[in-house]
Protein backbone atom coordinates (compact mmCIF):
# COMPACT_ATOMS: atom_id res chain seq x y z
CA UNK A 1 0.00 0.00 0.00
CA UNK A 2 2.63 2.21 1.01
CA UNK A 3 5.00 1.52 -1.37
CA UNK A 4 8.43 3.18 -1.66
CA UNK A 5 6.98 6.07 1.18
CA UNK A 6 7.84 5.99 4.58
CA UNK A 7 5.19 4.91 7.19
CA UNK A 8 3.32 8.10 8.07
CA UNK A 9 0.00 6.41 10.02
CA UNK A 10 -0.75 3.19 12.06
CA UNK A 11 -0.94 0.32 10.57
CA UNK A 12 -3.96 -2.14 10.99
CA UNK A 13 -4.12 -5.95 11.77
CA UNK A 14 -7.55 -7.24 11.06
CA UNK A 15 -8.02 -11.30 12.56
CA UNK A 16 -10.98 -13.40 11.36
CA UNK A 17 -12.15 -16.32 13.22
CA UNK A 18 -14.56 -18.78 11.45
CA UNK A 19 -16.64 -19.64 13.80
CA UNK A 20 -18.88 -22.51 11.64
CA UNK A 21 -22.45 -23.16 10.59
CA UNK A 22 -25.49 -21.95 12.37
CA UNK A 23 -26.34 -25.57 13.10
CA UNK A 24 -22.74 -26.87 14.22
CA UNK A 25 -23.19 -24.38 17.58
CA UNK A 26 -22.79 -26.23 20.90
CA UNK A 27 -26.18 -27.52 21.99
CA UNK A 28 -24.81 -28.26 25.49
CA UNK A 29 -22.59 -26.36 27.46
CA UNK A 30 -21.05 -26.33 30.83
CA UNK A 31 -18.52 -23.61 32.39
CA UNK A 32 -17.36 -23.46 36.17
CA UNK A 33 -14.43 -21.84 37.84
CA UNK A 34 -12.75 -23.97 40.97
CA UNK A 35 -10.83 -22.92 43.58
CA UNK A 36 -7.03 -25.20 43.51
CA UNK A 37 -8.38 -26.93 46.75
CA UNK A 38 -8.84 -30.54 46.52
CA UNK A 39 -12.69 -30.54 47.77
CA UNK A 40 -13.35 -28.35 44.72
CA UNK A 41 -12.96 -31.55 42.24
CA UNK A 42 -16.49 -33.01 44.09
CA UNK A 43 -18.11 -29.84 43.09
CA UNK A 44 -17.06 -29.48 39.32
CA UNK A 45 -17.73 -33.38 38.48
CA UNK A 46 -21.28 -32.81 40.13
CA UNK A 47 -21.58 -29.91 37.58
CA UNK A 48 -20.11 -31.94 35.13
CA UNK A 49 -22.31 -34.88 35.36
CA UNK A 50 -25.04 -32.77 35.17
CA UNK A 51 -24.26 -31.29 32.13
CA UNK A 52 -24.14 -34.68 30.70
CA UNK A 53 -26.69 -35.82 31.64
CA UNK A 54 -28.90 -32.94 31.12
CA UNK A 55 -27.34 -32.84 27.30
CA UNK A 56 -27.87 -36.68 26.90
CA UNK A 57 -24.50 -38.12 26.26
CA UNK A 58 -24.14 -41.45 27.07
CA UNK A 59 -23.58 -42.64 30.91
CA UNK A 60 -20.03 -44.73 29.69
CA UNK A 61 -18.48 -41.34 28.09
CA UNK A 62 -20.11 -39.28 30.90
CA UNK A 63 -17.97 -41.67 33.43
CA UNK A 64 -14.66 -41.72 31.89
CA UNK A 65 -14.70 -38.01 30.86
CA UNK A 66 -15.41 -37.20 34.53
CA UNK A 67 -13.23 -39.52 35.60
CA UNK A 68 -10.64 -37.69 33.20
CA UNK A 69 -11.79 -34.86 34.39
CA UNK A 70 -10.77 -35.82 37.99
CA UNK A 71 -7.23 -36.66 36.97
CA UNK A 72 -6.63 -33.63 35.48
CA UNK A 73 -7.65 -31.53 38.11
CA UNK A 74 -6.09 -33.29 40.90
CA UNK A 75 -2.55 -33.15 39.24
CA UNK A 76 -3.39 -29.22 38.30
CA UNK A 77 -4.55 -28.87 42.34
CA UNK A 78 -1.60 -30.96 43.94
CA UNK A 79 1.84 -29.96 40.94
CA UNK A 80 0.75 -26.88 39.18
CA UNK A 81 1.54 -24.18 41.75
CA UNK A 82 4.93 -23.27 43.36
CA UNK A 83 2.51 -20.97 46.17
CA UNK A 84 -0.14 -21.40 49.17
CA UNK A 85 -1.87 -18.27 47.05
CA UNK A 86 -5.40 -18.74 45.61
CA UNK A 87 -5.68 -19.23 41.87
CA UNK A 88 -8.53 -20.17 39.14
CA UNK A 89 -9.16 -23.44 37.11
CA UNK A 90 -11.57 -22.76 34.84
CA UNK A 91 -13.77 -25.54 33.34
CA UNK A 92 -15.44 -25.89 30.24
CA UNK A 93 -17.56 -28.69 28.24
CA UNK A 94 -19.21 -28.23 25.29
CA UNK A 95 -21.69 -30.85 23.07
CA UNK A 96 -21.63 -29.91 19.51
CA UNK A 97 -23.50 -32.52 17.46
CA UNK A 98 -21.84 -35.36 18.53
CA UNK A 99 -18.75 -33.80 19.66
CA UNK A 100 -17.85 -33.28 23.64
CA UNK A 101 -15.49 -31.46 23.80
CA UNK A 102 -13.59 -30.44 27.66
CA UNK A 103 -11.31 -27.49 28.26
CA UNK A 104 -9.56 -27.04 31.77
CA UNK A 105 -7.35 -23.79 31.92
CA UNK A 106 -4.99 -22.86 34.87
CA UNK A 107 -2.80 -20.54 35.49
CA UNK A 108 0.15 -23.27 37.14
CA UNK A 109 3.76 -23.86 35.77
CA UNK A 110 3.74 -24.45 32.25
CA UNK A 111 3.52 -28.23 32.03
CA UNK A 112 2.81 -30.44 28.70
CA UNK A 113 1.07 -33.74 29.45
CA UNK A 114 1.50 -34.86 26.03
CA UNK A 115 5.52 -34.61 26.69
CA UNK A 116 5.44 -37.14 29.63
CA UNK A 117 6.78 -39.90 29.86
CA UNK A 118 4.39 -42.87 29.05
CA UNK A 119 4.50 -44.95 32.30
CA UNK A 120 5.63 -48.93 31.64
CA UNK A 121 2.43 -50.61 33.26
CA UNK A 122 4.26 -54.02 32.05
CA UNK A 123 6.86 -53.18 35.28
CA UNK A 124 5.80 -54.67 38.81
CA UNK A 125 4.91 -52.09 41.08
CA UNK A 126 8.20 -51.97 42.91
CA UNK A 127 9.84 -50.87 39.28
CA UNK A 128 7.38 -48.45 38.10
CA UNK A 129 8.37 -44.67 38.56
CA UNK A 130 5.39 -42.53 40.95
CA UNK A 131 3.52 -40.83 38.70
CA UNK A 132 2.35 -41.22 35.24
CA UNK A 133 -0.90 -42.98 34.90
CA UNK A 134 -3.09 -40.25 35.43
CA UNK A 135 -2.04 -38.48 32.09
CA UNK A 136 -2.03 -42.21 30.28
CA UNK A 137 -5.25 -42.94 31.54
CA UNK A 138 -6.53 -39.63 30.69
CA UNK A 139 -5.40 -40.21 26.97
CA UNK A 140 -6.82 -43.44 27.00
CA UNK A 141 -10.34 -42.26 27.40
CA UNK A 142 -10.51 -39.87 24.84
CA UNK A 143 -9.77 -39.70 20.84
CA UNK A 144 -7.82 -36.56 20.92
CA UNK A 145 -5.52 -34.23 23.64
CA UNK A 146 -4.40 -30.85 23.37
CA UNK A 147 -2.05 -29.18 24.88
CA UNK A 148 -0.53 -25.55 24.19
CA UNK A 149 0.09 -22.41 26.57
CA UNK A 150 -2.18 -19.71 25.95
CA UNK A 151 -0.01 -16.57 27.10
CA UNK A 152 0.25 -17.07 31.14
CA UNK A 153 -2.21 -20.30 31.29
CA UNK A 154 -2.04 -24.30 30.85
CA UNK A 155 -4.71 -25.31 28.29
CA UNK A 156 -5.87 -28.84 27.58
CA UNK A 157 -8.81 -29.88 25.65
CA UNK A 158 -10.25 -33.48 25.75
CA UNK A 159 -12.22 -34.49 22.40
CA UNK A 160 -14.76 -37.35 21.89
CA UNK A 161 -16.76 -38.16 18.99
CA UNK A 162 -19.85 -40.05 20.23
CA UNK A 163 -21.34 -42.86 18.68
Amino acid sequence: FEGEAEQADDITVMALRFVGNPEDAPRASFAVVAANELPEIAKVRAGFEDFAEEAGVPAAVAVRFALALDELLSNIISHAYRDDDAHAIEVKAELTGRRLALTVADDGIPFNPLLAEVPDTDASIEDRDVGGLGIHLVQSVVDDFHYHRRIDKNVVTLIKELD
